[in-house]
């Protein structure tokens, strides 16, 4: 072993080097000693590769709701951010009275509505799709689609119009796709509050911006606009909310 193998940690890490893998190993040229050796040191590595994305996979889930965390989503949406050619949306949540409902119940009740929140986002996104809890009580979705099949959707819708209503005005191909998102998350948020079991009022405010591609000459998407967007929107659903719990 070499001589500065006394300050590794772990020496027969996912990272050994070559003499460490010959200590754990040895010299024996027994066939049934060496396949013995060479059993351990795989049974070893399998281990500590296990742990390794057990650890992983803390640091970029929240435990609470298994969302991905605010630092996964900064990392994996700027490699999104740079994807060309496809559409992104970007949809930002933030449940509401969550810090009243902390307040005068239990915190658990309050962790009912972060778990809500999670299995909106789950419910209302494809697999594929990143989401993460980005805040205490935010959320954020993101969705990367090609322009071929962003545009084949609004095409369909287009063409079931002119059959059911041609003398209708038909939706930007944007409020098309903001409006298909929207009834897709409302009719889930329905869903959650009409569970049997459901006692404290699920409520959340979202906001929805889209980015289409820039030229080849430009960085594809601008995500901090995107996000601004989203979260301007969010806001003033917010604002709503509470106008409409006053009134």
């Amino acid at each position: 072993m070499s001589s500065d193998s006394t300050n590794h940690e772990e020496p027969y890490g996912i990272f050994a080097s070559q003499e460490d893998i010959q200590q754990l190993l040895g010299e024996s040229t027994n066939p049934e000693e060496y396949d013995h050796r060479m059993k351990r040191f795989f049974a070893t590595y399998e281990v500590l590769k296990k742990q390794s994305e057990k650890c992983n996979q803390f640091f970029s889930k929240d435990a609470l709701t298994n969302l991905h965390t605010r630092g996964y989503w900064d990392e994996v949406r700027q490699d999104l951010a740079r994807s060309n050619p496809v559409v992104l949306i970007q949809i930002n949540f933030d449940i509401d009275l969550l810090r009243a409902t902390n307040n005068t119940l239990l915190h658990s009740s309050g962790d009912e509505l972060l778990i809500d929140a999670s299995l909106l986002l789950s419910s209302s996104f494809r697999p594929i799709d990143l989401i993460a809890r980005t805040g205490g009580d935010e959320f954020c979705g993101l969705m990367a689609i090609p322009i071929k099949e962003y545009r084949s959707s609004y095409e369909q819708y287009l063409s079931e119009l002119k059959d059911s209503n041609p003398d209708s005005t038909p939706l930007s191909i944007d409020t098309f796709w903001t409006q298909k998102l929207s009834h897709r998350i409302d009719d889930t948020i329905s869903a959650i509050n009409n569970r049997p079991e459901k006692l404290i009022p699920f409520s959340i405010s979202y906001g929805i911006a889209i980015s289409h591609p820039k030229s080849s000459n430009d960085p594809p998407h601008d995500i901090d606009s995107l996000s601004n967007e989203a979260d301007k929107a969010m806001y003033q659903m917010k604002s709503e909310h509470k106008q409409n719990k006053f009134s």
